[in-house]
């Protein structure tokens, strides 16, 4: 990867789980701890302990965060000069990495962009989530001070299932919104749903989870409608209550399956159709409006 720094230590070492024991007080025997209630995560090339995680924890490694990133941003095509920064701190157990684009840096004129960049957090001692975030950095005085404004945001415990290729591809798409739609992300972001809860929640539940149905009761996937709007309130936590949360929430939706089902390509297609489909409805254009 071009313009890769690191400090501390090797961001891309070996780990792995070891089972562990303990020695009985009474009569000096060992015993074997269920991988249920403890393993320990160990880096192999110094046998360094990490941290010991119950049975439910997964590991996501370094370099398969590193280089799925780096293929989302390959995929998405903007741009190939951009500077990696990797972090490790206690002895790799933490990790923070940042990727700078320097091509798409402007003139530095307070109020506007001076270059996008995304963030991700990892690590092997369950301290900190696995977080993605992709921001346009403002310059909001002419002393350099820079404010962060997030396209987009993902974060995820280490018991929850991640796929860091999906996640990888929201961060993708966020910087092609930076760069070809900004007009539009910085427009909903302007847009304020706080206290339109309740028009956002009626508008998910009719126009993406409405069960097909000859008769005039309406039936909808009270799961799916669940779904959405847990994954709008996470959207809203970082970036805000306006219409840009509910936008990724609708594109997050179209490309995360539930329950780790297979997600082929008809059913990205079908999802997409359906949220087109929604955007042009009276609804979202009254969202527009607020």
């Amino acid at each position: 990867m071009d313009g890769m720094t690191n400090t501390e230590c090797s961001w891309n070492f070996p780990v792995e789980f070891q089972n562990i024991g303990a020695f009985s007080n009474i009569d000096s025997t060992y015993v074997d701890i269920p991988e249920s209630l403890g393993r320990v995560l160990v880096r192999t090339d110094t046998n360094q302990p990490l941290a010991i995680h119950k049975g439910r924890y997964t590991i996501k490694t370094n370099e398969d965060c590193i280089n799925q990133m780096d293929d989302a941003i390959r995929a998405a095509n903007i741009g190939t000069d951009y500077e990696w920064n990797i972090t490790t701190i206690d002895q790799g157990r933490r990790m923070k990495a940042t990727v700078d684009f320097r091509d798409l840096v402007v003139e530095p004129v307070k109020d506007d962009y001076i270059h996008f960049r995304i963030s991700l957090f990892n690590s092997y001692d369950g301290t900190w989530s696995f977080i993605f975030s992709a921001a346009g950095l403002r310059l909001w005085c002419l002393n350099g001070c820079t404010t962060p404004d997030n396209v987009a945001s993902s974060r995820n415990k280490h018991t929850a299932a991640i796929n860091v290729t999906q996640e990888a591809g929201k961060i993708g798409r966020a910087l092609d919104a930076f760069m070809n739609q900004r007009e539009v992300w910085q427009k909903y972001m302007g847009i304020s749903l706080r206290d339109s809860r309740q028009a956002v929640e009626n508008w998910l539940k009719t126009r993406l989870c409405l069960y097909p149905t000859a008769t005039s009761n309406l039936k909808y996937n009270e799961r799916q409608h669940e779904t959405l709007m847990r994954q709008y309130d996470k959207e809203c936590s970082s970036l805000g209550c306006n219409m840009w949360a509910l936008y990724n929430t609708l594109t997050h939706w179209a490309s995360h399956p539930e329950d780790n089902r297979a997600h082929d390509a008809i059913t990205t297609r079908n999802r997409d159709m359906q949220i087109a489909k929604a955007m042009s409805s009276t609804e979202w254009r009254a969202f527009e409006h607020f």
